[in-house]
């Protein structure tokens, strides 16, 4: 995740979490799993 986040320009893994979460209102983790169980 800390790569991801760098590669998108977040400075740090902790900003982008929080961000991602303002914005889909769930964590970059439940986001990919609920897409990887197909439930999205």
């Amino acid at each position: 995740m800390a790569a991801l986040a760098y590669g998108l320009g977040w400075f740090d893994q902790s900003h982008f979490v929080r961000d991602f979460r303002t914005f889909t209102g769930e964590t970059p983790c439940g986001y990919a799993k609920r897409d990887r169980d197909g439930n999205g």
